[in-house]
């Protein structure tokens, strides 16, 4: 219930809103009986001293009983204006489930039960009218274009509502702005069916609802299927499009299935895509991107993508911006976030705009891939991405990584996630100035956590990773930090360590592994890499035989310059050592001579270990 100092009903727009309010005041300051009673032309009276008047809106048989004489009661579903008097409801001024008539004031502009009305009411669209659809299937021959400000329609629900374009006719749903600059419009509560089957296909972009040139649009609890041309990449009929030259859209709470292209495609500027649900696609289910007729691919910018529920998407990401040049400058500035991708998908999330692309947060998403036949990870970005995080998703069973850097931008930060069951790596980095940390990664198919040998300055610390495949963590770039992580029962492949540091000039400190971990679990080739702290550590003591005054030491790794080698005989005995370089100059191995208390060759045991001078 809402009084005439309340705020708008639920259900009707401001504009509406005010119009009845309007209309029910005049009412009840012409009124000539007491409440309840009826005049000559048999409408019924308002008592003159009425100081307040309480409003309803909603579907008609919820009209409230025991309502106070006088209030009013506009019902939803069949327009219909009541009034309570003390024998019930009462219509006011007219009845019927609908009125055929151009206009209802205090109602809506336009009043559409048949196709001839509803094209009739877009052909005489007029700045701020509403338009009013009442449930049942509308067959047009045209695009329902909106080239004035201010417009609303409004359909009784999205499946009692459904907007299905005439056999043959090679058209799309709603166009907002397609021949004008447009604000202000509001489209809710109508679905649309594309009638694929009825269509030339080679008539390209039917799309359900098309914004164009316009701004402050909202398009909600809308839905969409069968667009046309059905199952045609990037010039196929799509849910819902928002063209580059739109600004300030929001759709929200939409539902497409089975759609033609893409369930919805954004190209424009400040757009919220939120609280959709999109099933049984084809390409994304959200595409930050747009092919135009002029055949230029143009990007979105500023977008917001929250909790939308994408599900078997065929050929596609859930959300996406596929590889190629932008035709503008400027795409970025994206927070993708609390999505859920479930079923037969590429990606949850895909980043691939060769451009600059700059803030992109990809933020507590969910994503379950099913079976895949290509090897697709379950967030990839790629191109030039920079100043980008991914923190706090779930991903598994991705039919390659579970998370997958690959830019030549820089400062991307992967913190907080849970990959699980991945058949590549965990976490791949092909980056550089990349921070990867407080990472969960569980039976990778490969590497648990990998940084690529053409990375620099990649950052890997305090994560958690077990049973990988191949080496728990692997590092190939160089300048890297690796600290503080846990690793164990990695390396169910041959010749697999728990850590692998394969690239130069890395600082290798704090790690330990845990659980099962092999006791020889440490890789170190890189004879910069620089080690301590760990545990178990690294240069750890070893046991050597001394025969005839002599042994032959191999190094577990090369070192850059010449490390120190402590020696411990278990019987008294002098010793010295000399050093072996491999072609490249690094220390790989020592020669040891021991001589006895009477100078002659020892034959003894010793403890040796070798340590970084550093």
């Amino acid at each position: 219930m809402a009084t005439d100092d309340s705020p708008v009903p639920s259900g009707l727009s401001r504009r509406a809103y005010l119009k009845l309010a309007g209309a029910t005041a005049g009412a009840a300051a012409l009124g000539t009986g007491d409440a309840g009673t009826r005049s000559r032309d048999g409408t019924v009276g308002v008592d003159r001293r009425t100081r307040r008047t309480d409003y309803w809106t909603g579907p008609e048989r919820e009209a409230p009983a025991g309502a106070s004489p006088g209030a009013r009661y506009f019902a939803t579903d069949t327009g219909r204006q009541l009034v309570a008097t003390r024998s019930g409801w009462e219509p006011q001024g007219f009845s019927g489930p609908y009125v055929r008539a151009g206009r209802i004031a205090g109602v809506a502009d336009h009043v559409v039960t048949t196709t001839a009305e509803l094209e009739a009411a877009f052909d005489d669209l007029r700045e701020g009218d509403t338009v009013s659809l009442a449930p049942g299937t509308y067959r047009p021959s045209r695009w329902l274009a909106i080239d004035v400000s201010g417009v609303t329609v409004v359909g009784a629900s999205r499946r009692e509502t459904l907007v299905k374009p005439a056999d043959g006719s090679n058209v799309g749903g709603f166009h907002v702005g397609r021949g004008r600059r447009v604000e202000n419009v509001t489209i809710s509560g109508v679905g649309f069916d594309g009638n694929d089957r009825r269509m030339d296909q080679s008539v390209r972009r039917l799309h359900g609802f098309l914004v164009e040139d316009a701004r402050n649009v909202t398009v909600r609890d809308c839905y969409a299927t069968r667009t046309s041309p059905y199952h045609v990449h990037d010039a196929g009929g799509s849910g819902f499009t928002v063209r580059k030259d739109a600004q300030e859209v929001a759709l929200v709470g939409n539902f497409t299935e089975d759609i033609g292209d893409r369930s919805i495609q954004i190209a424009g500027d400040g757009i919220l895509v939120r609280g959709n649900r999109l099933t049984n696609g084809f390409d994304r289910s959200i595409s930050l991107d747009v092919r135009h007729p002029d055949g230029n691919k143009y990007y979105s910018r500023n977008v917001s993508v929250v909790n939308n529920l994408g599900r078997e998407n065929s050929d596609g990401s859930v959300v996406g911006a596929s590889q190629g040049t932008p035709k503008r400058p400027g795409a970025g500035n994206y927070a993708i976030l609390g999505n859920v991708a479930r079923g037969r998908h590429r990606r949850t999330v895909y980043m691939g705009i060769s451009e600059d692309v700059r803030n992109v947060a990809v933020v507590g998403n969910s994503g379950w891939q099913g079976a895949f036949d290509e090897d697709r990870s379950g967030v990839y970005l790629s191109g030039a991405v920079s100043n980008a995080v991914v923190v706090g998703n779930t991903f598994r069973a991705y039919s390659k990584e579970g998370i997958e850097v690959d830019t030549t931008g820089r400062d991307v930060a992967v913190v907080g996630n849970s990959v699980l069951d991945p058949a590549g790596d965990g976490i791949r980095v092909d980056a550089d100035d990349a921070l990867v940390t407080a990472n969960l990664v569980s039976d990778a198919g490969g590497a648990g956590i990998a940084v690529a040998d053409d990375a620099a300055r990649v950052t890997v610390s305090n994560n958690h990773v077990r049973r990988a495949g191949s080496d728990g963590v692997r590092i190939g770039g160089t300048d890297c930090l690796v600290a503080t992580n846990a690793v164990g029962d990695s390396g169910r492949r041959a010749a697999a360590a728990e850590v692998r540091v394969d690239g130069a000039d890395a600082l290798v400190t704090g790690n330990k592994l845990v659980g099962g971990a092999d006791a020889d679990g440490w890789a170190v080739t890189a004879p910069s890499a620089r080690l301590q702290g760990n545990a178990p550590p690294v240069d750890r003591p070893t046991s050597v035989t001394v025969r005839d005054g002599s042994a032959r030491l191999r190094f577990d790794r090369p070192f850059a310059e010449k490390p120190v080698v402590d020696v411990t005989p278990e019987s008294p005995a002098t010793w010295g050592v000399d050093y072996r370089r491999d072609a490249s100059g690094a220390y790989v191995g020592a020669d040891l001579r021991f001589v006895g208390p009477t100078g002659e060759p020892a034959d003894l045991n010793a403890r040796v270990r070798v340590r970084d001078s550093r």
